[in-house]
């Protein structure tokens, strides 16, 4: 009996990537394998718009990726992946969980669900829902019983996407939403990954709830404007900066020193748990962690400066060759 995915044969490859977005996106990395100029309508981005990446299904890319390349040295087009899956406009990644090492030298079971029977992307495949609905927020089934090398684990999800990011992966993105982030690994990278992979968005938000973070980034024309170039605001900042003091600040943590300028502001802006106590920023979830508040202000100075240029079309072009930091 013949695939009913014949029928899309005859059409022009724009409209196949057209119908490809409605499909779940284990069924639309099938058409790679089942329809007969498949790989030709995967390439277009619109087969993936929206593109959403449950849990399961970040496994299977994230672990593709750290066996083909796990030196992080390739850029997205090299992937042995449907170029449009990195050329999506908006996309929806829920992290993840980490692997958990075995001792050194031993394999480890695989965490995850089961793979999709597309051989040349072993993601995992997502509910029945379609894949414009919100993904699925069920953790990883069991193991499969799968052996993973060590050099294949994924210990740091965040890093992870990270590191892709700084070559180029999601570059093509205008929104882009990440979930089930483990709080204390944003908490103590935050100014690296907001300096370096997210660099280019210039509005960003974090915020956590449950002991994991959810990011929003947005660049493009329809992107609001960064908050390291608004007008500081004092009230504004002591107002959002007392909201956020655990009941026990006035007797274990220092007063806040106020800020002079928009950079450190920008960084309770940003991430909706910081707060200032004393020359410290810390955070709502678990105040025992702190940053200093020279650090975030040199960090968002280098970002104003950078989205400064970008309003600079020569500048735009220097820094569209790399992160600013």
């Amino acid at each position: 009996r013949d695939w009913p995915g014949a029928l899309l044969v005859p059409l022009p490859t724009a409209t196949v990537a057209g119908i490809a977005s409605f499909l779940p996106l284990a069924e639309t990395m099938r058409l790679m394998e089942v329809v007969r100029g498949g790989r030709a309508a995967l390439a277009h981005p619109a087969a993936f718009e929206p593109l959403m990446i449950n849990t399961s299904q970040c496994l299977g890319l994230f672990r593709k990726l750290r066996r083909d390349d796990p030196l992080g040295f390739l850029a997205p087009e090299e992937y042995a992946l449907p170029r449009g899956l990195m050329r999506a406009a908006e996309v929806h990644l829920e992290l993840m969980e980490p692997d958990r090492a075995a001792p050194w030298g031993a394999a480890v079971a695989a965490a995850g669900g089961s793979l999709t029977s597309a051989p040349t992307l072993p993601l995992a495949p997502a509910s029945s829902s379609p894949r414009n609905s919100p993904a699925s927020t069920a953790q990883p089934s069991d193991a499969t019983g799968q052996d993973v090398p060590q050099l294949h684990l994924v210990l740091d999800p965040l890093q992870e996407l990270c590191r892709r990011m700084r070559r180029g992966m999601f570059s093509a993105a205008t929104r882009l939403t990440v979930t089930n982030i483990e709080d204390h690994r944003l908490d103590y990278h935050f100014l690296g990954v907001r300096g370096m992979a997210f660099a280019h968005f210039p509005h960003f938000r974090a915020i956590a709830r449950g002991g994991r973070y959810t990011i929003v980034a947005q660049r493009g024309p329809e992107a609001p404007p960064p908050a390291a170039l608004g007008h500081f605001d004092a009230a504004a900042f002591e107002k959002a900066n007392k909201s956020r003091l655990p009941p026990e600040a006035p007797v274990l943590l220092a007063p806040c020193v106020m800020p002079t300028g928009q950079p450190e502001a920008s960084f309770i802006d940003e991430n909706a748990q910081a707060f200032k106590s004393g020359e410290e920023y810390r955070f709502s979830h678990a105040p025992w962690r702190s940053l200093p508040a020279e650090t975030v202000r040199l960090r968002y100075e280098t970002l104003a400066e950078h989205w400064k240029r970008q309003q600079d079309p020569r500048g735009a072009a220097a820094d569209a060759k790399g992160s600013p930091a």
